[in-house]
């Protein structure tokens, strides 16, 4: 007999739990998703990643140019001396040149760009920025977070490591190439990185 009442609370319980689930999810919306050709210039318009408080106002975002490394190119173009250690995951690099505007933003260093929170997004992919990467190509930056003044214009490399074991290799990455994901909410930005 109380195994059955056990038994018979488990089940109410997890019951009242479906019915609490489908009442709190039944009415959220997807974002709206907006994919942006490469060279369009993209404003931020408020929208954001993480956090409502860090919406970005008064910035635009334009995809120049990518292009795909192995480990020995990137080194070659940009690390000759082999500055950065070869972290034995890394066998080739997407490189994404960008140029970010502040075209109104007058809030000055209170509110910015944080590039960390861009990540290249594929079918089955995800890959963050290489944070001593960027620092070794842009050495006039002084880390992936910044602000620029208003009415001025910042172009960047900002590259994105890949790991075939983790992620997709290079010619399914070639087949399908990446979108650079800039906001998540309320409505989901993404640049093509070629045309």
């Amino acid at each position: 007999m109380r195994k059955k009442l056990i038994l018979m609370i488990s089940v109410l319980v997890m019951i009242i739990l479906v019915v609490r689930i489908y009442i709190v999810n039944k009415d959220v919306k997807k974002p709206l998703e907006i994919v942006y050709e490469k060279g369009e210039v993209v404003p931020f318009d408020g929208d954001f990643t993480e956090s409502s408080e860090d919406r970005i106002e008064g910035y635009t975002i334009q995809v120049l140019d990518s292009e795909l490394l192995t480990l020995e190119e990137f080194y070659e173009k940009f690390d000759p001396e082999r500055e950065l250690a070869d972290d034995g995951y890394t066998e080739f690099y997407y490189i994404v040149k960008v140029v970010v505007g502040n075209e109104s933003n007058d809030q000055g260093e209170m509110k910015g760009i944080f590039l960390d929170l861009f990540p290249l997004v594929g079918i089955e992919y995800l890959s963050l920025i290489d944070n001593m990467a960027f620092e070794k190509m842009n050495p006039d930056m002084p880390a992936t977070s910044f602000a620029l003044r208003k009415g001025t214009t910042k172009e960047m490399l900002i590259p994105y490591s890949f790991n075939p074991e983790v992620t997709l290799d290079r010619e399914e990455i070639i087949k399908n190439p990446p979108m650079l994901q800039i906001t998540e909410y309320p409505t989901r930005k993404l640049i093509k990185t070629v045309e």
